[in-house]
């Protein structure tokens, strides 16, 4: 069976859901290892751009393949073969920082890491706690007159497991579940989040939890609770010319806007390695400037710090411009008086000014050492 033609009818497709309606397509996999182990797929055009995906239905070839990370790899587009309509190559991107769309052997040294969680002695530390809780699962399931299996059984234990090996308090638990919920349900009708953002959040707790066991680790009976970590020196711009948020409270409305627009402009400066804001795009979406994951992360972490505020985490990897997140956090500081492109064009020239003194100042200390 060498023709793309699929024998399952037009525009069958493996990865549809709709196609677990009918069960588990086993009858289909049984009959591409008899005629055709390795079939091409033809679909329509996607976000991958490649017309298609490979189906591999024999065990020897799936291994052969899993092991051959040269010829076949997860990291150029990524382990999920069916994403939501609308998603961008710049969202697909920011998916790459998962373990799990990791080629060797950078995933080896990553799996490295996570496998120490996966010791015979670790998991035996953890069998007659899971005994416990699978027991008073069921027996709170049971007190019930009606319920949710998912949620009241299902999901319950694999969280717990899994929240107990890597330290997440038992509050931040549901969350979890939600986050990895919408990234991995796009098309049940079920878990309506927005994937992307619940992508964000997640990388977001997950980074802000490793500061905090760095800082501060974490004792195995009580896992400390992750705490938004304070911005890197790096991060910081012009501290002699802020007034912090109290000092804001004394300007009049269009001050107020400029020094906001001014710091939100330095801080996003400094996080996106320009030398000075003067040179930042203030109109072209961040992520066409080079913005990742990361670095939306630490900017509304550096609002937060600054202003009390976050800009939302749709508007950072929404391909929102520099002018928008500072019109976003103007206003839910209640100042808006003015078209956020003239404040920011403000800042830009005043920045600019400042760079031109420091690039003197500097200058004239040089000549000073050559004296």
């Amino acid at each position: 069976m060498n023709t793309t033609t699929c024998p399952f009818g037009e525009n069958f497709d493996f990865t549809d859901p709709d196609v677990l309606l009918a069960g588990l397509p086993v009858t289909q996999f049984a009959e591409l290892r008899r005629t055709a182990p390795v079939w091409w797929n033809e679909q329509p055009e996607s976000i991958f751009g490649d017309g298609g995906y490979w189906v591999i239905s024999r065990h020897e070839d799936v291994r052969d393949i899993s092991r051959n990370s040269e010829l076949w790899s997860t990291n150029r587009n990524g382990a999920v073969m069916r994403l939501p309509d609308g998603v961008t190559a710049d969202q697909l991107e920011l998916t790459k920082a998962l373990l799990v769309n990791h080629d060797a052997p950078e995933h080896t040294r990553l799996r490295k890491l996570v496998s120490r969680l996966f010791t015979p002695r670790a998991i035996a530390q953890l069998e007659e706690k899971l005994g416990g809780a699978a027991a008073e699962i069921v027996r709170s399931a049971s007190l019930k007159e009606d319920g949710n299996f998912v949620d009241d059984i299902a999901m319950n234990l694999p969280l717990l497991a899994i929240a107990d090996l890597i330290g997440v308090p038992e509050a931040d638990r549901a969350k979890l579940f939600d986050w990895t919920n919408a990234i991995m349900n796009t098309d049940d009708p079920d878990f309506a989040g927005d994937p992307t953002v619940a992508n964000a959040e997640l990388m977001a707790y997950a980074y802000n939890m490793a500061d905090e066991r760095r800082r501060c680790p974490a004792q195995e009976e009580e896992p400390a609770r992750p705490v938004a970590p304070p911005v890197a020196a790096h991060d910081l711009a012009d501290d002699d010319d802020w007034v912090g948020v109290e000092g804001l409270k004394d300007l009049d409305p269009v001050d107020a806007q400029r020094v906001i627009a001014d710091r939100l402009c330095s801080r996003i400066a400094a996080i996106m390695g320009y030398a000075d804001h003067s040179a930042l795009d203030l109109v072209t979406p961040m992520i066409e400037l080079g913005m990742d994951s990361l670095m939306a992360v630490r900017m509304r972490q550096a609002s937060q710090a600054d202003l009390g505020v976050e800009p939302p985490v749709a508007l950072l990897l929404g391909g929102a411009s520099v002018s928008d997140i500072t019109a976003n956090v103007v206003r839910q500081l209640g100042v808006a008086v003015q078209s956020s492109t003239a404040s920011v064009n403000d800042v830009r020239d005043r920045a600019s000014q400042r760079a031109a003194a420091r690039r003197g100042a500097a200058m004239r200390r040089k000549r000073g050492q050559h004296a």
